[in-house]
């Protein structure tokens, strides 16, 4: 509702940020005034104000699974190789990352070891799971086509195209290539 014309009314008339004025009076010397950016930033400010417990206990449900296939795909090593940059990390700064998105997997999927591959949380698992990189026959392609990118984006994906990297512990192309596959076919541009 930030974006509403009756809201933003109330909250102008309210706030008296513009001196109570409306919207639709924010004319001549009143819009040069009238920021959107300002508006907004007050808007969400109050709203934060407004908050008055921020540690609110929710009930979630918990990836049963997940603890187990990080410890089968990182096996009590203290670092490892992201298969897509193929760049070693401490473990903490890598994931468990499902090549098939988790939500799509059945259960016994979720079960599999290979639906699993270590990526480094320094950016290659987003990209991966954002789609904007893919991959096909062991190779790591960009998939950009309407995405809105920027050169240095670019330049981040094109570091990773390439083969992916297989001596990352029990990883394997070959065992993980059904789940690649239906990333690929779902993220088509």
């Amino acid at each position: 509702y930030i974006y509403s014309e009756s809201k933003i009314n109330e909250w102008l008339i309210a706030s008296k940020l513009y001196g109570g004025l409306k919207i639709d009076s924010l004319v001549g010397e009143n819009a040069k005034k009238f920021s959107i950016t300002k508006y907004t930033k007050e808007k969400l400010k109050q709203q934060l104000d407004r908050i008055d417990n921020l540690d609110t206990p929710t009930i979630v449900k918990r990836r049963s699974e997940q603890h187990i296939l990080r410890n089968m795909v990182f096996m009590n090593q203290s670092s490892m190789e992201c298969v897509i940059c193929g760049k070693s990390f401490p473990i903490e700064t890598l994931t468990a990352a499902h090549i098939k998105k988790r939500s799509l997997c059945t259960d016994d999927e979720k079960k599999d070891t290979n639906v699993v591959m270590p990526a480094c949380l320094i950016g290659c698992d987003y990209l991966y799971e954002k789609g904007y990189i893919i991959v096909k026959n062991n190779q790591i392609l960009e998939n950009i086509t309407n995405k809105k990118i920027t050169e240095n984006l670019k330049e981040i994906i094109n570091e990773r195209v390439g083969n992916i990297r297989e001596s990352s512990g029990s990883f394997s192309y070959s065992r993980s290539k059904s789940y690649f596959d239906y990333h690929r076919k779902i993220n088509r541009n």
